[in-house]
């Protein structure tokens, strides 16, 4: 999967986002072993600007690279569960999964929910599931 170009990254989120930043550094620098985060963003750009701040850290205290994987269709958001998983991410000081997109309101079908459902509660390569999926 691709990461696509981004525009020059401002130094600066508004100001709500510097302190939601702030206690999320905090958390990352007393981090050991696994960890699992969740960032929640409506905007790529503040979304780039923390995934490249997070590099930045893990460079710094030279804690592995960042694999990056940045679905476009929900059908490559589908293989992320096994991307994740793969031997290659076991080097990574950080895997890192976005994606923004979203259904539309009042659609029968949802590619994308259905597609992080299957992230979240799809089988994975142990053959387990969850909510009797």
């Amino acid at each position: 999967m691709v990461e696509p170009r981004e525009p020059r990254l401002p130094e600066r989120l508004a100001e709500q986002d510097e302190a939601e930043w702030e206690r999320f550094r905090v958390s990352l620098e007393y981090a050991t072993g696994f960890w699992l985060a969740f960032v929640f963003s409506p905007s790529s750009l503040d979304a780039a600007v923390i995934r490249h701040r997070v590099a930045g850290m893990l460079e710094a205290e030279g804690a592995g690279r960042m694999d990056v994987c940045m679905p476009q269709s929900p059908d490559e958001l589908r293989q992320a569960l096994p991307w994740m998983l793969s031997p290659e991410r076991a080097g990574a000081g950080c895997v890192w999964l976005q994606s923004l997109q979203v259904d539309g309101a009042g659609r029968d079908e949802q590619p994308w929910a259905d597609a992080w459902g299957h992230v979240f509660c799809g089988r994975t390569s142990g053959g387990r599931s969850c909510g009797g999926n």
